[in-house]
Protein backbone atom coordinates (compact mmCIF):
# COMPACT_ATOMS: atom_id res chain seq x y z
CA UNK A 1 0.00 0.00 0.00
CA UNK A 2 1.52 3.35 -1.11
CA UNK A 3 0.50 6.55 0.47
CA UNK A 4 2.05 9.80 -0.55
CA UNK A 5 2.25 12.63 2.46
CA UNK A 6 3.42 16.11 2.22
CA UNK A 7 5.55 15.66 5.32
CA UNK A 8 6.36 13.16 7.47
CA UNK A 9 8.00 13.47 11.11
CA UNK A 10 9.81 11.33 12.63
CA UNK A 11 9.40 11.01 16.55
CA UNK A 12 7.22 11.86 18.74
CA UNK A 13 6.89 14.67 21.57
CA UNK A 14 6.09 18.59 22.00
CA UNK A 15 8.15 19.26 19.02
CA UNK A 16 6.47 16.94 16.93
CA UNK A 17 2.95 17.89 17.81
CA UNK A 18 3.94 21.65 17.58
CA UNK A 19 5.52 20.60 13.61
CA UNK A 20 2.01 18.64 13.19
CA UNK A 21 -0.29 20.86 14.62
CA UNK A 22 1.38 23.74 12.30
CA UNK A 23 1.67 22.10 8.85
CA UNK A 24 -2.15 20.62 9.39
CA UNK A 25 -3.32 24.09 9.26
CA UNK A 26 -2.19 24.43 5.61
CA UNK A 27 -4.01 21.25 4.99
CA UNK A 28 -0.80 19.53 4.61
CA UNK A 29 -1.06 15.73 4.44
CA UNK A 30 1.31 14.75 7.60
CA UNK A 31 2.42 11.67 8.85
CA UNK A 32 4.28 10.15 12.34
CA UNK A 33 6.38 7.45 12.48
CA UNK A 34 7.46 6.67 16.13
CA UNK A 35 8.13 4.14 18.45
CA UNK A 36 4.71 2.68 20.11
CA UNK A 37 6.06 3.61 23.87
CA UNK A 38 6.10 7.23 22.62
CA UNK A 39 9.81 7.53 23.54
CA UNK A 40 8.57 9.35 26.88
CA UNK A 41 11.21 7.25 28.29
CA UNK A 42 14.58 8.92 27.02
CA UNK A 43 12.93 11.08 30.11
CA UNK A 44 12.95 8.50 32.67
CA UNK A 45 15.71 8.30 35.39
CA UNK A 46 17.31 4.92 35.79
CA UNK A 47 18.27 4.16 39.24
CA UNK A 48 21.38 1.45 40.41
CA UNK A 49 20.86 0.19 43.96
CA UNK A 50 23.92 -2.38 44.33
CA UNK A 51 22.20 -5.58 41.88
CA UNK A 52 18.34 -4.02 42.18
CA UNK A 53 17.01 -1.55 39.57
CA UNK A 54 14.43 0.86 40.35
CA UNK A 55 12.67 2.89 37.58
CA UNK A 56 11.44 6.01 38.75
CA UNK A 57 8.53 7.48 36.80
CA UNK A 58 7.41 10.77 37.84
CA UNK A 59 3.92 11.39 38.01
CA UNK A 60 4.97 14.65 35.55
CA UNK A 61 5.78 12.31 32.79
CA UNK A 62 2.90 10.37 33.07
CA UNK A 63 0.95 13.85 33.01
CA UNK A 64 2.91 15.00 29.91
CA UNK A 65 2.41 11.46 28.13
CA UNK A 66 -1.60 12.24 28.91
CA UNK A 67 -1.57 15.23 27.04
CA UNK A 68 0.82 14.23 24.73
CA UNK A 69 -1.95 11.55 23.67
CA UNK A 70 -4.56 13.45 24.09
CA UNK A 71 -3.19 16.12 21.33
CA UNK A 72 -2.49 12.96 18.92
CA UNK A 73 -6.30 11.96 19.24
CA UNK A 74 -7.69 15.13 18.39
CA UNK A 75 -4.89 15.86 15.36
CA UNK A 76 -6.20 12.59 14.04
CA UNK A 77 -9.67 14.02 13.75
CA UNK A 78 -8.71 16.39 11.14
CA UNK A 79 -6.09 14.02 9.10
CA UNK A 80 -2.71 13.30 11.27
CA UNK A 81 -2.16 9.76 10.49
CA UNK A 82 0.30 7.95 12.91
CA UNK A 83 2.56 4.35 12.45
CA UNK A 84 4.58 2.60 14.86
CA UNK A 85 7.10 0.56 14.56
CA UNK A 86 9.78 -0.87 17.03
CA UNK A 87 12.53 -1.05 14.56
CA UNK A 88 12.90 1.71 11.92
CA UNK A 89 15.75 1.27 10.10
CA UNK A 90 15.15 0.79 6.48
CA UNK A 91 15.13 4.12 5.62
CA UNK A 92 16.29 4.63 1.65
CA UNK A 93 16.24 7.34 -0.13
CA UNK A 94 14.92 8.42 -3.91
CA UNK A 95 16.38 11.00 -6.03
CA UNK A 96 13.51 13.62 -5.07
CA UNK A 97 11.60 11.95 -2.27
CA UNK A 98 12.09 9.59 1.38
CA UNK A 99 10.78 6.97 0.73
CA UNK A 100 10.15 4.93 4.24
CA UNK A 101 9.20 1.38 4.00
CA UNK A 102 7.13 -0.84 7.23
CA UNK A 103 5.86 -3.76 6.57
CA UNK A 104 2.89 -3.66 3.66
CA UNK A 105 3.23 0.33 3.94
CA UNK A 106 5.60 2.45 1.89
CA UNK A 107 5.75 5.84 2.53
CA UNK A 108 6.61 8.39 0.22
CA UNK A 109 7.18 12.17 1.08
CA UNK A 110 9.46 14.99 -0.35
CA UNK A 111 10.59 15.90 2.98
CA UNK A 112 11.52 14.97 6.63
CA UNK A 113 10.97 16.79 9.99
CA UNK A 114 13.38 14.53 12.45
CA UNK A 115 12.53 15.41 16.10
CA UNK A 116 13.56 12.25 18.15
CA UNK A 117 14.97 8.90 17.44
CA UNK A 118 13.66 5.31 16.83
CA UNK A 119 15.48 3.07 18.54
CA UNK A 120 15.06 -0.69 20.08
CA UNK A 121 16.91 0.47 23.35
CA UNK A 122 14.49 2.45 24.20
CA UNK A 123 11.92 -0.76 25.05
CA UNK A 124 11.51 -1.59 28.31
CA UNK A 125 10.24 -5.23 28.82
CA UNK A 126 6.73 -4.78 31.24
CA UNK A 127 7.92 -8.39 32.53
CA UNK A 128 10.10 -7.26 34.85
CA UNK A 129 11.18 -9.25 38.36
CA UNK A 130 9.04 -8.01 40.56
CA UNK A 131 11.15 -8.18 43.18
CA UNK A 132 14.25 -6.25 41.46
CA UNK A 133 12.00 -3.69 40.11
CA UNK A 134 9.46 -1.30 41.46
CA UNK A 135 7.69 1.76 39.95
CA UNK A 136 8.20 4.87 42.39
CA UNK A 137 5.45 7.78 40.69
CA UNK A 138 6.73 10.83 42.75
CA UNK A 139 9.72 12.09 44.85
CA UNK A 140 8.26 11.38 48.06
CA UNK A 141 8.21 7.78 47.57
CA UNK A 142 11.79 7.59 46.14
CA UNK A 143 12.84 10.06 49.30
CA UNK A 144 11.58 6.79 51.54
CA UNK A 145 13.35 4.72 49.71
CA UNK A 146 16.85 6.97 50.15
CA UNK A 147 15.81 7.18 54.25
CA UNK A 148 17.90 3.77 54.74
CA UNK A 149 21.77 3.23 55.00
CA UNK A 150 22.64 4.78 51.84
CA UNK A 151 24.92 7.82 52.08
CA UNK A 152 25.46 8.87 49.21
CA UNK A 153 24.02 9.44 45.73
CA UNK A 154 25.83 10.07 41.78
CA UNK A 155 23.94 11.74 40.15
CA UNK A 156 24.95 10.98 36.51
CA UNK A 157 23.94 13.28 33.66
CA UNK A 158 24.89 16.92 32.39
CA UNK A 159 21.70 17.87 31.66
CA UNK A 160 19.06 19.91 33.44
CA UNK A 161 17.04 16.82 34.96
CA UNK A 162 20.39 15.82 36.85
CA UNK A 163 20.47 19.20 38.24
CA UNK A 164 16.50 19.05 39.23
CA UNK A 165 16.89 15.97 40.72
CA UNK A 166 20.43 16.96 42.82
CA UNK A 167 18.36 20.10 44.49
CA UNK A 168 15.03 17.30 45.10
CA UNK A 169 17.62 14.49 46.60
CA UNK A 170 19.23 17.39 48.91
CA UNK A 171 19.35 16.67 52.53
CA UNK A 172 21.40 16.89 55.71
CA UNK A 173 22.51 13.21 55.86
CA UNK A 174 22.96 12.19 52.64
CA UNK A 175 26.20 13.38 49.97
CA UNK A 176 24.98 14.42 46.38
CA UNK A 177 27.40 14.06 43.82
CA UNK A 178 26.74 15.80 40.55
CA UNK A 179 29.45 14.79 37.83
CA UNK A 180 29.37 16.88 34.83
CA UNK A 181 31.16 16.68 31.53
CA UNK A 182 31.86 20.03 30.39
CA UNK A 183 34.14 22.93 32.53
CA UNK A 184 30.75 24.53 32.57
CA UNK A 185 28.08 23.39 34.86
CA UNK A 186 25.22 24.88 32.09
CA UNK A 187 27.16 24.90 29.16
CA UNK A 188 24.70 27.41 27.06
CA UNK A 189 24.38 29.53 29.50
CA UNK A 190 25.97 32.67 30.47
CA UNK A 191 29.52 32.18 32.05
CA UNK A 192 28.42 34.09 35.57
CA UNK A 193 25.47 32.67 35.68
CA UNK A 194 26.57 29.32 35.18
CA UNK A 195 29.11 30.17 37.94
CA UNK A 196 26.62 31.48 40.36
CA UNK A 197 24.12 28.30 40.13
CA UNK A 198 27.56 25.77 41.14
CA UNK A 199 27.87 27.94 44.60
CA UNK A 200 24.40 28.08 45.23
CA UNK A 201 24.37 24.14 44.02
CA UNK A 202 27.76 23.84 46.51
CA UNK A 203 26.32 25.53 49.55
CA UNK A 204 23.65 23.50 49.61
CA UNK A 205 25.92 20.36 49.83
CA UNK A 206 25.71 19.10 46.12
CA UNK A 207 29.07 18.00 45.36
CA UNK A 208 30.04 19.15 41.52
CA UNK A 209 32.91 17.16 39.90
CA UNK A 210 34.45 16.33 36.69
CA UNK A 211 32.18 13.23 35.30
CA UNK A 212 35.61 12.05 33.02
CA UNK A 213 37.74 10.94 36.20
CA UNK A 214 38.47 7.39 36.80
CA UNK A 215 36.97 5.27 39.38
CA UNK A 216 34.55 8.03 40.45
CA UNK A 217 33.49 6.18 43.61
CA UNK A 218 36.76 5.71 45.06
CA UNK A 219 38.21 8.69 44.27
CA UNK A 220 34.94 10.22 46.45
CA UNK A 221 35.90 7.75 49.27
CA UNK A 222 32.33 6.37 48.57
CA UNK A 223 31.83 2.49 49.36
CA UNK A 224 29.69 0.55 47.05
CA UNK A 225 27.76 -0.61 49.58
CA UNK A 226 26.16 2.54 50.45
CA UNK A 227 26.18 3.91 47.09
CA UNK A 228 23.16 5.26 45.23
CA UNK A 229 23.44 5.86 41.06
CA UNK A 230 21.21 7.58 39.55
CA UNK A 231 21.67 8.11 35.44
CA UNK A 232 19.31 10.86 34.05
CA UNK A 233 20.85 10.15 30.14
CA UNK A 234 19.07 8.71 27.58
CA UNK A 235 19.98 5.11 26.74
CA UNK A 236 20.24 5.03 23.06
CA UNK A 237 22.85 2.79 21.24
CA UNK A 238 25.34 5.23 19.14
CA UNK A 239 25.10 2.42 17.16
CA UNK A 240 21.37 3.28 16.32
CA UNK A 241 22.72 6.51 15.58
CA UNK A 242 25.50 5.68 12.77
CA UNK A 243 22.57 3.38 10.75
CA UNK A 244 20.28 6.25 10.80
CA UNK A 245 23.23 8.34 9.70
CA UNK A 246 24.27 5.97 6.99
CA UNK A 247 20.71 5.51 5.72
CA UNK A 248 19.72 9.26 5.62
CA UNK A 249 22.97 10.84 5.01
CA UNK A 250 22.82 12.68 8.57
CA UNK A 251 25.87 14.15 10.39
CA UNK A 252 26.23 13.62 14.10
CA UNK A 253 27.72 15.91 17.17
CA UNK A 254 27.70 13.12 19.69
CA UNK A 255 24.17 12.47 20.34
CA UNK A 256 22.81 15.52 18.85
CA UNK A 257 21.62 15.89 15.09
CA UNK A 258 23.89 18.53 13.16
CA UNK A 259 21.73 21.40 10.67
CA UNK A 260 22.04 24.83 9.52
CA UNK A 261 20.62 28.01 10.66
CA UNK A 262 17.38 27.11 8.30
CA UNK A 263 17.13 23.83 10.42
CA UNK A 264 18.24 21.83 7.34
CA UNK A 265 20.57 18.62 7.94
CA UNK A 266 23.02 17.45 5.96
CA UNK A 267 20.49 15.48 3.99
CA UNK A 268 18.70 19.09 2.16
CA UNK A 269 14.82 17.06 2.12
CA UNK A 270 15.03 16.35 5.97
CA UNK A 271 14.93 19.05 8.37
CA UNK A 272 15.08 18.84 12.07
CA UNK A 273 13.74 20.72 15.51
CA UNK A 274 13.73 19.59 19.19
CA UNK A 275 15.64 18.78 21.46
CA UNK A 276 17.50 16.47 19.00
CA UNK A 277 19.29 19.36 18.04
CA UNK A 278 20.52 19.65 21.64
CA UNK A 279 19.84 22.20 24.03
CA UNK A 280 16.46 22.80 26.40
CA UNK A 281 13.31 20.97 26.01
CA UNK A 282 11.12 23.60 26.29
CA UNK A 283 7.76 24.49 25.15
CA UNK A 284 8.50 27.95 23.55
CA UNK A 285 11.83 26.98 21.80
CA UNK A 286 10.13 23.82 20.73
CA UNK A 287 7.05 25.66 18.61
CA UNK A 288 9.35 28.47 17.18
CA UNK A 289 12.00 25.54 15.89
CA UNK A 290 8.92 23.68 14.57
CA UNK A 291 7.36 26.55 12.72
CA UNK A 292 10.46 26.92 10.69
CA UNK A 293 11.17 23.56 9.98
CA UNK A 294 7.67 22.86 8.74
CA UNK A 295 8.02 26.32 6.41
CA UNK A 296 10.84 25.23 5.31
CA UNK A 297 10.14 21.68 4.45
CA UNK A 298 6.77 22.81 2.80
CA UNK A 299 7.74 25.94 1.08
CA UNK A 300 10.64 26.93 0.49
CA UNK A 301 13.77 27.40 2.54
CA UNK A 302 13.80 31.13 3.40
CA UNK A 303 13.37 30.92 7.15
CA UNK A 304 16.44 31.33 9.51
CA UNK A 305 16.63 30.82 13.26
CA UNK A 306 17.56 33.54 15.24
CA UNK A 307 17.36 32.89 19.12
CA UNK A 308 18.31 36.52 20.08
CA UNK A 309 14.94 37.38 20.53
CA UNK A 310 13.58 33.94 22.21
CA UNK A 311 13.14 33.95 25.90
CA UNK A 312 12.88 31.44 28.38
CA UNK A 313 13.51 30.25 32.16
CA UNK A 314 14.73 27.65 33.80
CA UNK A 315 13.29 25.52 36.91
CA UNK A 316 16.20 25.29 38.82
CA UNK A 317 16.32 26.67 42.46
CA UNK A 318 16.79 29.77 41.87
CA UNK A 319 15.03 30.37 38.29
CA UNK A 320 16.65 31.37 35.51
CA UNK A 321 15.79 33.98 32.95
CA UNK A 322 17.21 34.75 29.68
CA UNK A 323 16.88 36.52 26.84
CA UNK A 324 19.29 37.29 24.03
CA UNK A 325 22.94 36.56 23.68
CA UNK A 326 26.05 35.47 26.39
CA UNK A 327 28.45 37.51 26.93
CA UNK A 328 30.41 35.22 24.52
CA UNK A 329 27.98 35.28 21.70
CA UNK A 330 27.75 39.11 22.16
CA UNK A 331 31.85 39.07 21.92
CA UNK A 332 32.01 37.40 18.55
CA UNK A 333 29.04 38.90 16.81
CA UNK A 334 29.66 42.21 17.77
CA UNK A 335 33.44 42.24 19.30
CA UNK A 336 33.70 45.09 21.93
CA UNK A 337 31.03 47.46 20.71
CA UNK A 338 29.00 46.74 24.44
CA UNK A 339 29.25 46.97 27.43
CA UNK A 340 27.76 44.94 30.47
CA UNK A 341 26.36 45.71 34.03
CA UNK A 342 26.13 43.02 36.84
CA UNK A 343 23.88 43.63 39.78
CA UNK A 344 24.13 41.34 43.41
CA UNK A 345 20.89 41.99 45.03
CA UNK A 346 20.34 41.50 48.38
CA UNK A 347 17.33 41.45 50.29
CA UNK A 348 16.76 41.07 53.60
CA UNK A 349 14.26 38.47 53.04
CA UNK A 350 16.47 36.67 50.86
CA UNK A 351 18.76 34.12 51.90
CA UNK A 352 20.99 34.39 48.80
CA UNK A 353 21.99 37.70 46.58
CA UNK A 354 20.07 37.57 43.77
CA UNK A 355 22.19 37.92 40.35
CA UNK A 356 21.08 40.06 37.01
CA UNK A 357 23.49 40.39 34.17
CA UNK A 358 22.86 42.95 31.16
CA UNK A 359 24.57 43.20 28.04
CA UNK A 360 23.81 46.70 26.08
CA UNK A 361 25.04 47.60 22.99
CA UNK A 362 26.90 51.05 22.54
CA UNK A 363 23.96 53.21 21.32
CA UNK A 364 22.06 51.50 24.41
CA UNK A 365 20.17 48.65 22.82
CA UNK A 366 19.92 45.13 25.29
CA UNK A 367 21.76 42.36 23.43
CA UNK A 368 21.03 40.00 26.57
CA UNK A 369 19.95 39.82 29.68
CA UNK A 370 20.42 36.96 32.43
CA UNK A 371 18.70 36.67 35.52
CA UNK A 372 19.17 34.56 38.93
CA UNK A 373 16.77 34.47 41.63
CA UNK A 374 13.51 35.15 42.86
CA UNK A 375 10.70 37.69 42.25
CA UNK A 376 12.38 38.14 38.57
CA UNK A 377 9.29 37.70 36.72
CA UNK A 378 8.23 41.09 36.25
CA UNK A 379 11.36 42.75 35.28
CA UNK A 380 12.13 39.65 32.92
CA UNK A 381 9.08 40.43 31.11
CA UNK A 382 9.61 44.22 31.07
CA UNK A 383 13.12 43.65 29.55
CA UNK A 384 11.99 40.78 27.08
CA UNK A 385 9.19 43.61 25.70
CA UNK A 386 12.40 46.01 25.73
CA UNK A 387 14.41 43.52 23.69
CA UNK A 388 11.66 42.33 20.80
CA UNK A 389 10.61 46.09 19.68
CA UNK A 390 14.56 47.36 19.87
CA UNK A 391 13.61 49.80 22.53
CA UNK A 392 16.62 51.52 24.19
CA UNK A 393 17.74 50.71 27.76
CA UNK A 394 16.42 54.09 28.93
CA UNK A 395 12.96 52.80 28.61
CA UNK A 396 13.30 51.10 31.30
CA UNK A 397 13.86 53.60 33.52
CA UNK A 398 10.11 54.90 32.43
CA UNK A 399 8.27 52.06 33.42
CA UNK A 400 6.18 51.53 36.54
CA UNK A 401 6.45 48.67 38.75
CA UNK A 402 3.59 46.75 40.74
CA UNK A 403 6.38 44.90 42.42
CA UNK A 404 8.58 47.47 44.92
CA UNK A 405 11.63 44.62 44.50
CA UNK A 406 11.49 45.52 40.63
CA UNK A 407 11.44 48.86 41.36
CA UNK A 408 14.66 48.86 43.43
CA UNK A 409 16.24 46.73 41.03
CA UNK A 410 15.58 49.31 38.23
CA UNK A 411 17.14 51.80 39.65
CA UNK A 412 20.06 49.94 40.62
CA UNK A 413 20.46 49.31 37.32
CA UNK A 414 19.73 53.04 36.45
CA UNK A 415 22.32 53.92 38.94
CA UNK A 416 25.24 51.72 37.26
CA UNK A 417 23.67 53.20 34.12
CA UNK A 418 24.04 56.63 34.35
CA UNK A 419 27.50 56.09 36.11
CA UNK A 420 28.75 54.56 32.81
CA UNK A 421 27.26 57.58 31.38
CA UNK A 422 28.99 59.81 33.20
CA UNK A 423 32.40 58.07 32.50
CA UNK A 424 31.96 58.35 28.71
CA UNK A 425 30.91 61.99 29.09
CA UNK A 426 34.15 63.14 31.13
CA UNK A 427 36.39 61.19 28.25
CA UNK A 428 34.89 62.74 25.93
CA UNK A 429 34.95 66.16 27.48
CA UNK A 430 38.51 65.59 28.18
CA UNK A 431 39.27 64.64 24.44
CA UNK A 432 37.83 67.90 23.57
CA UNK A 433 39.65 69.71 25.66
CA UNK A 434 43.01 68.27 24.63
CA UNK A 435 41.59 69.51 21.30
CA UNK A 436 41.25 72.70 21.95
CA UNK A 437 44.43 73.00 24.17
CA UNK A 438 46.24 71.43 20.63
CA UNK A 439 44.38 73.44 18.50
CA UNK A 440 45.48 77.11 20.55
CA UNK A 441 49.33 75.70 20.72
Amino acid sequence: MKINYDLIIIGLNESAISAAEYALRFGARVAFIHNSNFGFLSKNIILDLNIDSLILIHNILAQEARKIDYKIENLKLIGLDTYTQESVFSFSQTNRKIQVSMGKYTLISPVAIITDILNKNLIVDNNLNVNKVNIYKNFSDLKNVLNSAIASIIIKGSNLEAIYLAQQLTSPNKSIILPIKNKQLLPTEDKDISWKLQLILEAKGIKICDANADKLETNQNISNENNFIINTEKNISYDDYQDLGNDLGLKWQGYNILANEKLQTHNSKIYACGEILGGYNLANLNEYEAKIAVDNSLFFPLKKVDYGNISYSLNTNPRIHRIGYTEKQALQLYHNNFYIIKLDVNLNYHHYSNFIKLIISNDNLILGFHGLGENLEELFIVIKNIKQNRYGINYLFRENFNNIYTYKIVNQIKEKFLEKEKKQNNIIMGIRETFLLCKRS
